[in-house]
């Protein structure tokens, strides 16, 4: 697929709004980095996406068992009309009105708020990224301040070979424990709870 049609609701500023995974990188709106510490759901939902990925046959089962009507239209449509879209789940208005605009030129869109009202897990979600032959990030601000989204970037595009390395994905409670073991000092756990995003792990001032 060579070009994402922009929809004539979008302004000209919105062009990028769809950027597919294998150009994200150096210099991109996400951070591709090899190690990032996260709190502990985003490191669940990282392990979760990978394992989806890796025998999506089983997990598209187990989805398909409480959304039959999303799964099978899902895979009778071609693999190469399927268009997997990463991106913040605050963004569902916006990632519709996206959805409408590509469906009219055929192809089929996954974004994990698709599940609702019964949610995916993140197995799920791994095992419709493993099964579409496209991937885009919904590029906005909400996405790119987005942990989750950045370690979900980082995974499809490992998974999809854009990656030569495994990112290292470590919970910064561990990180935290570790820290607190070593005698550290008090600004290190500031420190800690600025890169993980996680105000659990910030120090009471």
């Amino acid at each position: 697929m060579d070009d994402i049609p922009v929809g004539k609701r979008h302004s000209p500023q919105q062009k990028n709004l769809l950027i597919p995974l294998k150009e994200l990188g150096s210099g991109s709106a996400v951070k591709v980095t090899a190690v990032k510490v996260v709190n502990l759901r985003v490191w669940q939902f990282y392990h979760g996406f990978r394992k989806g990925a890796d025998n999506p046959d089983r997990y598209l089962g187990f989805m398909r068992a409480k959304q039959p009507s999303l799964v099978d239209a899902w895979l009778k449509t071609p693999r190469d009309k399927r268009i997997f879209i990463v991106g913040s789940g605050k963004e569902s208005e916006l990632a519709d009105s996206k959805s409408r605009d590509l469906q009219k030129q055929g192809y089929r869109t996954f974004f994990f708020n698709d599940c609702k009202p019964i949610a995916c897990n993140d197995a799920h979600v791994g095992a419709m990224l493993a099964t579409a032959d496209n991937a885009y990030f919904l590029n906005t601000p909400l996405a790119q301040q987005s942990r989750l989204v950045e370690v979900e970037i980082a995974a499809a595009r490992r998974f999809l070979g854009y990656e030569a390395k495994e990112p290292i994905v470590i919970p910064a409670e561990d990180l935290l424990k570790e820290i607190k073991k070593q005698s550290m000092s008090r600004m290190d756990d500031r420190i800690v709870c600025e890169i993980s995003y996680s105000r659990k792990l910030c120090p009471v001032e």
